[in-house]
């Protein structure tokens, strides 16, 4: 089997992670990414929330939809009075190198701490428009496969439309198995990588894009 997962989906992770950032004590140390460069802070984020879905290849012959869930359901916010009690660690860290003439520059660079467990659900039985309480006994009780997930991501400071030098460069990897009760096996791939350049035509070039649920 195999679902597409849309972009925008999937980014809301590491566009959580370059928000709202909290220090935790900086932590010195060479890093292989470039020669010379150092990683001047990181930090500990959780992501609060982390629900994704993904789209049925018709093309395939797959008439259904299903729903991700990237923690445990009990510690959604649908459960807890609309407060996130779950969520998802992730370790974040900056890589810097001063570049002389086109100044200093970083690459984002952030992880799942662990694999936080993944629930998989059908899209066609969850309760839109339901209440909390609906919500919160749909991801609790009507997943029909459960596993577990990690991810990582890089992304440079370059701007692709301020007049930054250099190209902006960006790209995650998820990657997770599961199992449902009747012993059958699943594989979740996500993998992609983007370049953005002003000056090139087309702007946006995409290196590489996997995006797949398998059941294996």
């Amino acid at each position: 089997m195999r679902w597409r997962i849309p972009l925008v989906a999937v980014l809301a992770l590491f566009v959580a992670v370059s928000c709202d950032q909290q220090p935790v004590e900086p932590e010195p140390a060479e890093t292989a990414l470039f020669a010379g460069a150092d990683v001047e802070n990181e930090f500990i984020y959780v992501w609060p929330w982390r629900l994704t879905w993904m789209d049925a290849d018709r093309d395939a012959g797959e008439d259904w939809d299903v729903l991700l869930l990237g923690y445990h359901p009990a510690g959604d916010a649908s459960c807890n009075d609309g407060e996130s009690v779950g969520g998802v660690l992730a370790k974040v860290h900056n890589v810097f190198k001063d570049f002389g003439d086109d100044g200093e520059r970083h690459v984002n660079i952030a992880h799942l701490i662990g694999r936080p467990p993944l629930y998989m659900y059908e899209w066609a039985e969850a309760p839109f428009g339901g209440s909390d309480e609906d919500w919160c006994d749909y991801f609790v009780n009507d997943w029909f496969a459960k596993g577990s997930w990690t991810a990582s991501s890089t992304d440079n400071d370059v701007s692709c439309f301020d007049g930054t030098p250099g190209v902006n460069s960006y790209g995650q990897t998820e990657t997770g198995r599961l199992k449902d009760e009747d012993g059958n096996k699943y594989k979740y791939s996500w993998k992609y990588h983007q370049t953005c350049d002003s000056d090139r035509d087309p702007v946006f070039k995409t290196m590489r894009d996997i995006d797949m649920v398998e059941r294996k």
